[in-house]
């Protein structure tokens, strides 16, 4: 699995015109996730907890939709991080994904990190191409849902942190 900070990693900020707590909410909120996400049993925004997602198999990937997970890092407004392998495989292969939020004007700035996918495996490259396609999806259907949650705590509010460097793209 390697470090949560690959730098092969692909990976993409989203900007919501919102707190991060609001984001967060909606980020780590079990009944919603379904909706942007992929549906899951047992999720909770806590180290250490596992659970399942459930998801459509895709038999050219090789992927049988039946993922185990497990919570790497809950962090509060600021970092959830997921394993994830898919149980049927023959040889499976624990992947990661990161969400990390920072406050901007006007909002939060969501990064998502994950795997890049580099193989000559075939299922494993149509796995990449349908990942490339599926992450700004969702990251939009969360958007709308952080659109129509209900307000959060302004918490420190007009409170600005710093990013990091700006990535390309």
């Amino acid at each position: 699995m390697g470090d949560l900070k690959d730098p092969t990693d692909v990976v993409a900020d989203f900007f919501y015109p919102h707190p991060p707590e609001r984001v967060w909410g909606v980020l780590v909120n079990p009944e919603v996730m379904g909706d942007w996400f992929v549906e899951q049993v047992g999720f909770r925004p806590v180290a250490g907890t596992r659970f399942r997602l459930v998801d459509f198999p895709v038999p050219i990937a090789n992927y049988s939709g039946a993922i185990a997970s497990e919570v790497l890092v809950a962090t509060r407004n600021e970092t959830l991080a997921i394993a994830w392998w898919d149980t049927k495989s023959p040889e499976p292969v624990t992947w990661r994904t990161m969400w990390t939020l920072c406050a901007v004007p006007n909002g939060t700035m969501v990064t998502l990190s994950r795997p890049a996918f580099g193989s000559d495996d075939p299922a494993l490259r149509r796995m990449a191409a349908l990942s490339d396609r599926f992450w700004p999806t969702a990251m939009t259907k969360l958007g709308r849902l952080i659109d129509r949650a209900a307000t959060a705590p302004a918490g420190e509010g007009g409170v600005e942190r710093s990013c990091g460097p700006s990535l390309p793209g």
